[in-house]
């Protein structure tokens, strides 16, 4: 038990100290290539993605129960999965289209600041995150299949 606390702890700060230092070098970029008011946006849409709560609602969770208890293969597993994708399919594709119209309508300026980066690159990222929320389930499959990295 030791030994794999240690070797989670290991890998954490393993992965934790190349982040860091792409997160130093990105905000360095942005600020010596865009300016303070680029910076303030990038930071900006980057916590409001981490805030939108849309990117699982609930939907992780009953396909990692359902694999964990009816195993892969199961219909109960498939059904629940598809039904998650369903439900991620349809709140990814509501955030890409009110970013999108937002964008369209050159809104993102008014709701971000007049200081914010434009439109497209607002709209962009939304728009990617938005894309990602059924991709996103393939790790609680392999949660509840017992095959992910042991993290604590």
């Amino acid at each position: 038990m030791l030994k794999t606390l240690i070797y989670s702890a290991l890998a954490r700060i393993l992965g934790f100290v190349p982040q860091a230092i792409a997160t130093l070098i990105a905000s360095n970029l942005i600020l010596r290539e865009y300016g303070v008011n680029a910076f303030s946006s990038y930071v900006l849409v980057l916590s409001v993605l981490l805030l939108i709560p849309l990117n699982n609602l609930g939907a992780a969770a009953s396909v990692t129960q359902a694999v964990a208890a009816h195993g892969v293969d199961s219909d109960l597993s498939r059904r629940t999965a598809l039904t998650a994708s369903r439900v991620l399919l349809t709140s990814g594709s509501g955030l890409t289209v009110v970013a999108v119209l937002l964008g369209v309508a050159g809104l993102w300026p008014r709701l971000l600041g007049t200081s914010s980066v434009g439109n497209g690159w607002v709209t962009l990222a939304i728009v990617l995150y938005g894309v990602s929320f059924v991709p996103a389930l393939g790790l609680s499959v392999l949660l509840g299949s017992n095959h992910n990295h042991l993290a604590i």
